[in-house]
Parts: structure tokens; sequence; C-alpha cells
């Protein structure tokens, strides 16, 4: 939504829009969070950024850990994307950030990729552990 700079939409009741932070401010912030709601986008104009590279961290956490340190997170990523995992208490956290490291195109041998995926296969033992049968107590809601 940051990168959109300006756009053109017709709208049913209004005809064709354009809408930038000069034209129509008000409509313009609107349009571009209303998924389409507002009408169709017939052109958009997008604000470019240099390429870069990115160094990209995941960690597996418990809800608690993340609200603790949501806040800060955002302070010092660039990027943060959570993704929930249902049925359980814990959150895939993964962090991005410019780097000017030498690119890596991704190693491939077994050791490389032990390494990408280890908070996910710790997370599975912990969790078969704790909880062979892979049951959760949702208090009695199915």
């Amino acid at each position: 939504e940051e990168q959109i700079v300006a756009m053109r939409v017709v709208c049913p009741g209004l005809g064709t829009v354009d809408l930038s932070e000069k034209k129509n401010p008000e409509w313009f912030k609107l349009v571009k969070c209303g998924l389409g709601a507002f009408g169709v986008v017939t052109h958009l104009t997008l604000q470019c950024v240099d390429a870069h590279r990115l160094r990209e961290e995941t960690v597996v956490m418990s809800h608690a850990d993340l609200k603790a340190g949501h806040a800060e997170r955002l302070r010092k990523n660039r990027h943060v994307r959570y993704m929930w995992i249902p049925y359980t208490d814990s959150v895939v956290v993964v962090t991005s950030n410019p780097t000017t490291d030498k690119v890596n195109n991704g190693d491939q041998s077994p050791v490389a990729h032990a390494k990408r995926v280890k908070p996910l296969v710790d997370y599975l033992r912990k969790t078969d552990e704790e909880n062979p049968a892979g049951l959760i107590d949702h208090g009695g809601v199915p």
C-alpha cells in the first residue's frame, strides 16, 4: 500500500476518478485499502525502490513472547512476518533486513537445508514430545 503513489479507479456512481496525495487525497487513502470495494482499478502507479539484498532470520516463539517483543521487533527490523500455527501457542517469526553480505544463491547441500529448516524441526519435535497423540485441549470446543 505504501508503494502506491497514484491510481485511476472506475466507480459505479462516479465514473473514472484519478487519485493521489494531490488529487482527491481523502479518497486516495480509502481506496488504497478498499480491496476493490470502491470500484475497478484501471491504472496504478507504484513507487519503486532500488534492488537490494535481505538477510532473513526465522524463529518460533510463543504468543506471549511475540506480544512482549512486538514493538521492539518492529523497530529493529525492516520487514516482519508472523505465521500463527493453528491450534498451538506457537508463532513462526520471520524478520528481514538489508545486508551488504555477499549473495548466497542458496546452498543446496543437506547441511545448509538442515540449518534452514531447524527452527521448524525443533518446534515439531518439542510439540511431539509434549503431546505425542497430537491432541489439543480447546476447553470443550471442537
